[in-house]
């Protein structure tokens, strides 16, 4: 258990370290010296496909010697020289990744029990390549040479293949399990060869080109460029594209800094330590036993070297290296070296003392004893290795001479020789070849370039020499001129001035003129027009003098006025302003000119703007936000104001110019950027361009004023799509539109321009327009403080809360933009009224929320904020239902809701408890509850409580009773008439309860009226009076409210002057009960009238009794009880019946007083 978990540690410990690239290794027993280090040329070609340099068993010894002892006994992998695996061959691992049918590599058959030396040898044959190459990588990889434990990571990604820098956990996750380190050691020797061959895209890494390599996979750290020196380097560089900066040198052994790469530091170091040099051979091999040859790694051949003194001649091509004999002998015999040599285009060069000079045809060569056709072809970074031969010297009597074409002229001066020396190095060459180029005069002091210019030779620089008649002054043969190539000549410093040793004046030579520069500043201004050439005063007397030089100087088309070392372009008119001559200018070469800048950027000496020159034909009134833009281009030159003011002025550039070589700039700080075209120019500066639609009217600077802006992008452009991190813009007309989102975008433009390459902060200056919003958009403002709708040309603001509600609603079908505009741009926009909760159309009124809109007849009776929107608003809002609704309403703020209000007159009054809830929902539209936003709900002004019309309760601090009529009154009644409405028990009620009712009427009965109909309540229910027998009934009929009508649900049962309560029957006479005493006596009163209603025994007892005429004797009846009874005496009842005793008998009638 502890030996597993041991291996684990220390199998994570070399991933990191070898990813840090420390992976532990020993030192050399000499000091390598980092210096010697060269990143073009880590190993040469011979080194790294020399693949005979060990065999399996010199590979064996070789491991054995790195690991003393190793301590692999836990179960896991075995150490590397310890090591075994069956191989499953090379076709077993072709399928994937690459093509292997190319033949890069030769087939490695399968075999058991193979050890990590036997790989190792069997793959290096196969692919050509040196082992040692192998055993580095893996070292350099995992550390797996040296590894005691090593873990199964190590073998699966042995060496490296497969495993990016950005995910190293996938790699070897597609090799095989069982023959590890085979699939790593071919697939990556594979690959190593593979990089460079033309049939591939491994061919960017040119040797003999510069190239350009990071120092770390994070592009802050940097780039090294360096000359690229063999194809085995550029194969480290494919394979591990970094360089080691100075910090990974410096140390070594070690660790450098944050951007330090490892990775071919280790390589190089590791192949040192182990093996030698890395480039101890270049392309000059032989082998232990072999002569020496000069390779070509391209066409595999190789030039026997049968004089050794050659080797000195094509000493770049070295060192001198030895090789395998497998190795040697793998290329192919193409005869001897030559000292004439070809390169793949056909060229022919002659080489001598590491130099080279081309030969011009076949014919010189024959003329020179050397072999056209058999020349030895060499590769072209080969032939880049030698530097050019100008001089040639022979072998024997030392004479040197200048070659040129086919001829050689005699140097027989040294001092001479001393000066032609700056135009190229000296090889010896052997008189045999040197005696082959045709002898010319020998060099005189005064030459010609290929143009015909004349130079007198003077102390290592070369004067000009403008006219025959300075020349034979001098002493020269003007015609017998030395013809030196342009090219060779121009390697000599030319002087641009004269002086005599003790002489104070300096004199500028100007075609065959001399001319003194008068003061200290002007000569500092034209110092870099060529060096001074210290002359005698005789040699100086032979130029004839010309005008001194004070500030105006000439090209054949220009004149310029040169101050404080900077150069104006002056026309006549502008030097006489100042007080000077342009007739006195002297003239100077374009290449002289040059070397004094032109600033750009000027002002006048008694102050004032800084002004930006269009090639001083047009000066442009800079403001100082523009000027940082353009301070990069020059300093700020200073003239004399009549200078200025002789310039032409044009309208501000705003920062873009254009460049002479036909490219257009918008500057930004010490940057430039493209301008996408005319138009998108115009469009940020419209009053620069005017009626133009081109370039014309910008300033035009050099491509070498504007080579000190770095570009600021080399794909993108400046166009009027511009952005910052929280809003975008199109420029139109000098304007910023602001823009909703990418569908405003695309609806406004239709093909929308790509991002500008800077950034909208650059254009805060301009006004802001209108902005670009597609039509029918919901958004909010970039603070969240404003909210609304975009339709047909207006913007509706609209609260947070109806925002929130609607945005994603599906019935409302407007696009809720993810977009966001600033406050500023919103208010740009034309205003339509705020959108409410309740709206109208010309046809009806509506409330507005998530859900859709609820129609409603009378939106007026819900709230005094009814704003008027236009249908092109209100069609895009699906119905909430199909309900049209009319107030009085209850609603709810959701389904689960328990409280709830009644809408009615502007007022929402909250419902006194559920029960008068639900005996309000009769009597309002659709008979239930609406469900509506809490927030729509809140914004109705409060009312005070409400209960149910035709509900009865008792005033909890009083103990009146009142029936509620309507929502606004409330009637006293007694309790017998309340009995009348309801037989249940009172609810109670606080005073509170009823401030918003009006309680000051009564209903003193139970006679209502309804409208047109007058109704007797009896037990709660209305029952119907005709009309003719109203007025018999007592009290007065009391109008109620048409809701308490509703809820009382009058019946259409008919009350006339009779009713009944059980068999007893009654006529209602002037509001009293007159009770009939008989069926006869009623069938006989009643007639045709309406037969007699059911009532209440409460009814009954409630109406005062007519006196009877008649009664008749019931069981226990005695004549006293009937007297008590009818408040009457025994005595009257005697007489009136003619009793003459007391004594009754059941169902007797007595005539009553």
């Amino acid at each position: 258990m502890f030996n597993k978990l041991r291996k684990v540690l220390v199998g994570l410990i070399t991933l990191c370290l070898s990813l840090a690239g420390i992976v532990a290794t020993e030192a050399p027993s000499f000091a390598l010296n980092a210096n010697t280090f060269d990143p073009g040329w880590i190993i040469s070609d011979s080194v790294f496909y020399d693949w005979g340099t060990m065999d399996a068993a010199d590979i064996q010894k070789f491991l054995n010697a790195r690991v003393a002892t190793c301590t692999d006994d836990d179960g896991g992998p075995k150490c590397i020289k310890n090591y075994k695996e069956d191989v499953v061959g090379s076709y077993a691992i072709r399928g994937s990744l690459h093509n292997y049918s190319d033949r890069i590599c030769a087939d490695v058959p399968a075999a058991t029990n193979q050890s990590a030396a036997q790989i190792i040898a069997k793959v290096a044959v196969a692919c050509k390549i040196n082992p040692r190459v192998l055993i580095v990588t893996l070292q350099k990889e995992q550390g797996l040479i040296g590894a005691a434990d090593p873990t199964e990571y190590m073998y699966k990604a042995a060496m490296g293949y497969g495993c990016p820098d950005s995910a190293p956990e996938i790699c070897g996750q597609d090799s095989n399990s069982k023959s590890r380190l085979f699939w790593q050691l071919y697939r990556a020797a594979w690959q190593l060869r593979w990089y460079g061959d033309p049939r591939g895209s491994f061919t960017y890494l040119k040797p003999g080109k510069f190239i350009s390599m990071g120092y770390n996979p994070k592009d802050s750290c940097g780039r090294k460029s360096f000359k690229l020196k063999s194809q085995a380097t550029a194969n480290l560089y494919y394979y591990t594209p970094y360089v080691p900066n100075k910090a990974a040198l410096d140390n070594l052994w070690g660790t450098g800094d944050t951007c330090s790469a490892y990775g071919n530091r280790n390589f190089w170091r590791q192949f040192w330590t182990w093996f030698g040099s890395p480039v101890a051979g270049g392309y000059l091999l032989k082998s232990s036993t072999s002569q020496t040859y000069l390779v070509n790694q391209t066409t595999s051949k190789r030039y026997l070297i049968t004089n050794e003194s050659m080797v000195a001649d094509f000493e770049p091509l070295g060192p001198l290296g030895t090789v395998s004999e497998d190795y040697i002998a793998s290329f192919i015999d193409a005869g001897e070296l030559k000292p004439l040599v070809s390169d793949a285009a056909g060229k022919r060069y002659l080489i001598a003392s590491g130099l080279k000079y081309e030969i011009a045809s076949a014919a010189q060569a024959t003329a020179l004893g050397l072999a056209w056709v058999t020349a030895p072809l060499l590769t072209d970074v080969q032939i880049s290795n030698f530097g050019d031969l100008t001089f040639g010297k022979s072998a024997t009597t030392d004479e040197t001479f200048l070659l040129n074409g086919s001829t050689r002229a005699l140097v027989n001066n040294a001092e001479l020789l001393k000066t032609l020396s700056a135009m190229g190095s000296t090889a010896v060459i052997q008189d045999s070849v040197l005696n082959g180029f045709t002898l010319t005069n020998p060099v005189t002091q005064l030459v010609q370039d290929s143009a015909g210019n004349r130079f007198d030779l003077q102390n290592g620089l070369k004067v000009p020499i403008g006219s025959q008649a300075v020349a034979t002054a001098l002493g020269h043969n003007w015609s017998a001129a030395t013809t030196i190539d342009s090219t060779k000549l121009s390697r000599i410093t030319s002087a641009a001035f004269l002086k005599t040793a003790n002489g104070t004046s300096s004199y500028f030579l100007s075609g065959s003129t001399r001319h003194q520069v008068i003061s200290s500043a002007m000569l500092s201004s034209m110092s870099k027009f060529g060096s001074t050439a210290t002359v005698s005063s005789d040699y100086l007397a032979k130029f004839p003098s010309g005008n001194t030089i004070s500030s105006l100087l000439k090209s054949d088309t220009k004149t310029y006025y040169i101050n404080a070392g900077y150069k104006y372009v002056v026309t006549p008119s502008q030097a006489t302003g100042m007080g000077l001559d342009s007739t006195k200018a002297v003239l100077c070469s374009s290449a002289q000119l040059t070397t004094v800048p032109s600033p750009i950027l000027i002002k006048s000496s008694a102050g004032g703007p800084t002004y930006l020159v269009d090639d001083y034909l047009a000066k442009h009134p800079l403001n100082e936000a523009d000027l940082e833009n353009y301070t990069a281009l020059s300093v700020i030159g200073t003239v004399p104001a009549a200078y200025i003011s002789a310039i032409p002025s044009k309208t501000d550039p705003a920062r873009m110019v254009n460049s002479t070589d036909g490219l257009h700039y918008f500057l930004v700080g010490a940057k430039k950027y493209r301008i996408l075209n005319a138009a998108t120019a115009k469009s940020i500066s419209p009053t620069t361009f005017g009626v133009g639609a081109d370039y014309a009217s910008l300033p035009t600077l050099s491509t070498s004023q504007l080579s000190k802006y770095v570009l600021g992008s080399s794909t993108t452009y400046v166009t009027s799509y511009v952005k910052t991190t929280d809003a975008s813009y199109l420029i139109e007309n000098g304007s910023r539109r602001e823009i909703l989102d990418a569908a405003s975008l695309a609806a406004y433009t239709g093909a929308p321009p790509a991002a500008s390459a800077i950034s909208a902060l650059h254009f805060k200056a301009l006004p802001l327009g209108n902005p670009i919003i597609a039509d029918n958009s919901i958004f909010k403002t970039s603070d969240a403080t404003n909210y609304g709708l975009f339709i047909s040309g207006v913007y509706y603001s609209m609260t947070p809360e109806l925002y929130n509600d609607v945005q994603n609603a599906a019935a409302w079908h407007f696009t809720k933009s993810t977009g966001k505009l600033s406050g500023a741009s919103v208010a740009k926009l034309p205003a339509g009224v705020k959108l409410s909760n309740f709206a109208k159309n010309a046809t009806s009124g509506y409330v507005l929320f998530g859900a859709g809109k609820q129609a409603i007849t009378d939106i007026q009776n819900i709230s005094s904020t009814v704003v008027t929107l236009p249908n092109v608003i209100l069609d895009k809002i699906d119905a909430a239902n199909n309900l049209v609704l009319t107030t009085p309403l209850v609603v709810k703020e959701s389904n689960t809701a328990t409280s709830t209000v009644l809408l009615t007159a502007q007022k929402a009054r909250t419902i006194l408890d559920n029960d008068e809830s639900a005996k309000l929902l009769p009597l309002v539209s659709s008979g239930s509850a609406q469900v509506w936003p809490k927030y729509v709900i809140s914004q109705i002004a409060p009312g005070t409580k409400v209960l149910a019309p035709a509900s009865v309760f008792k005033v909890k601090e009083s103990g009146n009773i009142y029936l509620f009529d309507g929502f606004a009154k409330a009637l006293r009644m007694t309790a017998a008439t309340a009995a009348a409405f309801t037989k249940a028990k009172l609810k109670e009620v606080t005073r509170a309860d009823l401030v918003g009712y009006n309680t000051a009427g009564t209903l003193d009965w139970q006679k209502i009226t309804c409208g047109t109909e007058s109704y007797l309540v009896d037990g709660g229910v209305p029952l119907l009076l005709e009309a003719a027998t109203i007025s018999q009934w007592p009290a007065t009929a009391k109008a109620l409210d048409q809701k308490t009508c509703q809820k009382l649900n009058p019946t259409t049962t008919r009350v006339g002057v009779f009713i009944a309560n059980g068999t007893a029957k009654y006529k209602v006479i002037s509001g009293k009960l007159k009770p009939i005493r008989s069926a006869a006596e009623y069938t006989a009163l009643l007639g045709n009238q309406t037969p007699a209603a059911l009532v209440s025994t409460e009814l009954i007892a409630s109406m005062t009794k007519l006196n009877p005429t008649s009664y008749v004797v019931v069981a226990k009846d005695t004549l006293y009880k009937v007297a008590i009874k009818f408040k009457t005496t025994r005595a009257k009842l005697r007489t009136l019946n003619n009793l003459s005793t007391d004594i009754l008998q059941r169902g007797q009638v007595l005539i009553l007083p």
